[in-house]
């Protein structure tokens, strides 16, 4: 259980740090007056951005099986109290 909390953290953590470089450096080229349209410039974009949503769709993954498996372990739990209550 803790390896999974911890996957979802790495790449939960890597995907802001990406997130966070990037804006970094669109700011960087914004000051700096670069045209945004030079298609190296643009491609780069368009690959950080598609990183990071996959990066993002992955630790959503990885959480939302997490939290899955607490649920079906609770509703298993109730079930059975509900069988000794009758």
């Amino acid at each position: 259980m803790r390896k999974k909390m911890l996957l979802f953290q790495c790449v939960y953590l890597a995907a802001l740090v990406l997130m966070a470089i990037t804006i970094q450096l669109y700011i960087k080229f914004y000051l700096a007056d670069i045209n945004m349209n030079i298609p190296k410039i643009s491609v780069l974009f368009t690959i950080l951005v598609l990183v990071i949503l996959v990066l993002l769709v992955v630790a959503y993954l990885i959480y939302r099986k997490k939290y899955q498996k607490i649920r079906n372990d609770r509703k298993v739990l109730l079930q059975k109290e509900n069988l000794l209550k009758k």
